[in-house]
């Protein structure tokens, strides 16, 4: 049998085994083509939707952050605390826990914000160490105490600035000796600002 027979007949059974093979799989290859292809699309629009999305919270944010009260302006940032990214969810509540101090607005919001587990562990303390501040001088020492227990107890950036507060609690309730124990505590805290180390001590000299 010759080289070109041999070759012509190969090419037969790779034809045969080609059409059978596109027969049977055919649709099923051309779907999964499409799919990919949507797949590509919708993800092109998505991202191209979200870039937008963020965009526009942006110019909102700063546009809220130029607002000038003395004109009559008034900054709001609820569109982003409820529609905004996770970062403009934070940004925004902060903001607007800071406008509305001194009310209930702010405690709510900083309370959903402590309270909201999508979020990192560290702006979730930071809300709810910004909603103890807020309300330190009109709290019994006692209450305030008993907030600030589990942000002493855990090892964060922020342990040191809950640990002053617990130490002023403390003065608040007349127990000198229990505030300067927490006081030394800041002052050799390894992850306390130095202002803060130095306001330790001097509140230790202070007492003592």
């Amino acid at each position: 049998m010759s080289d070109d027979l041999i070759k012509e007949i190969k090419e037969d059974i790779r034809n045969d085994q080609l059409v059978a093979f596109w027969n049977e799989y055919g649709n099923i290859v051309i779907g999964t083509v499409i799919a990919v292809v949507l797949m590509t699309v919708g993800y092109l629009f998505w991202h191209n939707l979200q870039e937008k999305k963020i965009l526009e919270q942006t110019l909102m944010y700063e546009r809220n952050l130029e607002t000038d009260p003395s004109k009559g302006e008034k900054a709001d940032y609820t569109p982003l605390i409820k529609d905004g990214s996770t970062g403009y969810r934070i940004l925004g509540s902060f903001e607007q826990a800071r406008l509305a101090s001194g009310t209930k607005e702010a405690e709510d919001l900083l309370k959903s914000m402590a309270d909201d587990t999508s979020y990192d562990s560290f702006y979730r303390e930071a809300a709810a160490l910004q909603a103890i501040m807020r309300k330190f001088d009109s709290t019994h020492g006692a209450v305030l105490l008993e907030e600030l227990e589990p942000l002493v107890n855990k090892a964060s950036p922020l342990q040191a600035a809950a640990l002053e507060l617990q130490a002023f609690s403390y003065l608040k309730l007349q127990q000198t000796k229990k505030a300067s124990d927490v006081f030394l505590s800041v002052a050799k805290h390894p992850q306390a600002p130095q202002s803060m180390r130095v306001r330790a001590q001097a509140m230790l000299e202070t007492i003592n």
